[in-house]
């Protein structure tokens, strides 16, 4: 996984952007568009990968009985552990050997945290181990067409003047795939690297999944302040993919 997410300032910056009114609006538009795709039996074994401080566990503890997570960070997890303390917690890479038995959930959720994954294919195949035949690999992230570097909201000077919200304007950036980039929590950025969709389809393919669905997530309503709302209602700035492990 990203080392950054180990750095106190970086967990500090990604903790103050979840807090903020954009982060609160992502929690909201994710855990709507996750939930659906969940398996909808109360006793049913989800893990969510790369949790951090384990916002998804606490929205779905009243839905499920049977939760798991797991995160690089210590400190990450410490906090998930005061959010979900009936989950079962633990400190783990997922580019390294899960502390799960194979085959032992019946979905599997790894909600933005792709992009910070160096090796993306490594990662998918050690999702795949625990996860139960006919299992679903929930994936969530930043629609890679649409969110930096390949799209940028800007606005020019004659803009600011007459107080006109910035556009979407797309860039010549071609970066190639897992080529590092800075991922901006509000204030602060965090190394990551880029995916394509692509990308993510190829690492499924090379683990087993078959993909099933590709969700785009916008909002239904528009508003009239610069946030998540207003640029989700435009653009589908986030994608949920769906894969399957066969069975």
């Amino acid at each position: 996984m990203n080392q950054g997410y180990q750095a106190k300032n970086e967990i500090r910056n990604y903790l103050k952007f979840l807090d903020s009114e954009n982060g609160r609006l992502q929690q909201k538009f994710l855990y709507r568009a996750i939930l659906p795709l969940l398996p909808q039996r109360p006793k049913a074994a989800i893990l969510d990968a790369a949790c951090g401080p384990g916002w998804l566990l606490a929205a779905l503890t009243p839905h499920y009985q049977n939760l798991s997570g797991f995160d690089a960070s210590p400190g990450l997890v410490a906090l998930a552990k005061k959010m979900a303390p009936s989950a079962n917690l633990q400190i783990a890479d997922v580019m390294h050997g899960l502390p799960f038995a194979p085959e032992s959930f019946d979905c599997v959720v790894l909600n933005m945290a792709a992009p910070d994954i160096r090796n993306l294919k490594l990662a998918f195949k050690n999702l795949f181990l625990v996860l139960k035949p006919s299992g679903s690999l929930v994936v969530t992230v930043p629609n890679p067409e649409l969110t930096y570097p390949k799209a940028v909201w800007k606005r020019t000077v004659w803009g600011r003047l007459r107080k006109q919200k910035p556009r979407l304007k797309f860039t010549n950036a071609a970066p190639a795939s897992g080529e590092k980039i800075m991922r901006e929590f509000g204030e602060g950025q965090i190394p990551s690297f880029y995916y394509s969709l692509q990308d993510y389809a190829d690492a499924g393919a090379a683990a087993g999944f078959s993909q099933k669905k590709l969700v785009e997530i916008k909002s239904e309503t528009d508003s009239p302040d610069f946030g998540l709302t207003y640029q989700l209602y435009r653009y589908p700035l986030l994608l949920c993919l769906v894969f399957e492990k066969p069975f």
